[in-house]
């Protein structure tokens, strides 16, 4: 959204050089003068703060993912002991699922590495694929202290 609204405003304002090109200074509000050059600098500038408002953006919401993804690895290595500490019949039982949580586990640590590495303007396309993987993980956690439990 605040992609969009950068777009917009620097479409704006390179239209509103293309429509005064016949002038490449106009007068400034403080007396001085504005070039064509001036207006594609505040441009420049404004597109910067657009790219690092976004990679803040992206590494805030990896942040919150990597601490996500670490209390979740800590519950499925819980889950491992629980179920190498129970019957024979409760081990069998779990290690379908234990293995299932380690591949998800791997999964969204891959996700959010190749969230990472992603162009700030990239990244939010991957953001939704990131948080369902971290449910799914979640979810399978919770499933399987369930099963532990019986």
């Amino acid at each position: 959204m605040k992609t969009k609204m950068l777009m917009s405003l620097a479409l704006l304002l390179t239209l509103n050089v293309a429509c005064k090109e016949e002038s490449t200074e106009k007068p400034a509000g403080n007396g001085g003068n504005v070039s064509l050059n001036d207006v594609k600098d505040k441009i420049g500038e404004a597109a910067d703060a657009g790219v690092a408002f976004l990679k803040e953006q992206r590494d805030k919401f990896a942040s919150g993912m990597s601490k996500e993804l670490d209390e979740l690895s800590i519950e499925v290595d819980k889950l491992e002991i629980q179920a190498a500490a129970s019957s024979e019949e409760v081990k069998a039982k779990m290690q379908t699922q234990i293995d299932q949580l380690k591949q998800k586990r791997e999964a969204a640590k891959k996700k959010l590495a190749e969230l990472r590495e992603k162009a700030p303007k990239a990244w939010e396309d991957m953001k939704d694929g990131m948080s369902d993987a971290m449910k799914d993980l979640k979810k399978a956690c919770e499933d399987a202290k369930e099963q532990l439990k019986d």
